[in-house]
């Protein structure tokens, strides 16, 4: 089946395989509800899920996070991003140095 959709949205072209994980009745009001078998696969951060149609009729649904938007310049800016990992590892691994005077320490950077 070839399906014909708006002209004004973007496409995402995707080419990855697809395994079938379970198989979801319509309710009457046209929705589908996934099931915990689902969940356990899915990103346990996800809080909501795009929904795109290919030109062929198929559904495919992308899990999405929500970003506060007093964080989205973080994620806009990908050299910040990366040393603030740097440095969320750093102190995971333990290598870090207590301030003992926080003045101090500001007025000498």
């Amino acid at each position: 089946m070839k399906i014909t959709l708006p002209k004004h949205q973007d496409s995402i072209r995707t080419n990855e395989d697809f395994t079938p994980v379970d198989n979801r009745p319509i309710d009457s009001r046209h929705r589908v509800t996934l099931s915990d078998h689902v969940f356990k696969v899915l990103p346990k951060k996800m809080d909501s899920v795009e929904v795109l149609i290919g030109t062929n009729g198929n559904i495919l649904l992308m899990p999405k996070v929500s970003i506060p938007a007093n964080e989205v310049w973080l994620h806009e800016n990908p050299k910040i991003m990366n040393n603030l990992r740097k440095a969320m590892q750093q102190v995971k691994d333990g290598k870090v140095t207590k301030v003992k005077n926080q003045q101090k320490f500001f007025d000498s950077l």
